[in-house]
């Protein structure tokens, strides 16, 4: 939720801005759209159920059923003004170079980078369709691995690209969701060494890439 905070933000700002049309902000729209549209039909099922049980009698409102109606709302909001997005600037193009010229450590960033955004496409869609967590799934499966890969192409372009603002931020909420990752596997008892890698790997490259942009600028 924090990098989708940091998501929302960004995009927020470029519209502001009247930046949206840059590859950056496309991603993260179509990222968002993507999420939206997956929790909006989770919720409308979820809506469908109740309505059926108010039309068999009273039923005793519960938090789970106000989240229902304040997770169609969200979703309808941020899904509609990422739809308007790419229907006025199109869709973005998606690069998956890591060669950062004449800078080791930000091609190996832009590696963390890449090798996270795949594996949040996997297991942002295992969680979305095969477990109850659907709205941590969509986020993952959407918003975290469109994070991820603008964060790597930045890395490629360079320390100044990574300076701004935009990339920060983005940095910044990549690492809190990471660290958070991390604390869920150490609560997990005796968790096999390969769930600490992705994780610990993407804190690396969003915590890297922060100093990175923080030192540069």
């Amino acid at each position: 939720l924090v990098a989708t905070a940091a998501a929302l933000s960004v995009m927020r700002s470029a519209a502001g801005r009247g930046r949206l049309s840059g590859t950056t902000f496309r991603v993260l729209a179509l990222g968002l759209l993507g999420a939206s549209a997956a929790i909006f039909a989770d919720a409308l099922y979820a809506a469908g159920k109740l309505a059926l049980a108010l039309a068999r009698g009273p039923v005793v409102v519960s938090p789970e059923q106000v989240s229902v109606v304040l997770a169609l709302a969200a979703a309808w909001a941020a899904g509609t003004a990422s739809y308007k997005t790419l229907q006025q600037h199109g869709l973005p193009s998606f690069k998956l170079g890591i060669d950062s010229q004449g800078s080791p450590l930000l091609s190996c960033l832009a590696l963390g980078y890449l090798v996270t955004s795949l594996h949040s496409l996997w297991w942002g869609s295992v969680l979305t369709l095969h477990s109850p967590l659907k709205l941590v799934g969509a986020l993952r499966w959407f918003v975290i691995a469109g994070i991820a890969h603008v964060c790597q192409t930045a890395a490629v372009a360079g320390t100044k690209r990574l300076a701004s603002q935009t990339y920060r931020l983005l940095n910044l909420g990549l690492a809190l969701d990471s660290a958070a990752r991390l604390a869920v596997v150490a609560c997990v008892v005796r968790s096999p060494p390969a769930y600490w890698c992705l994780p610990a790997l993407a804190l690396a490259s969003s915590a890297g890439g922060w100093l990175a942009g923080t030192l540069a600028g």
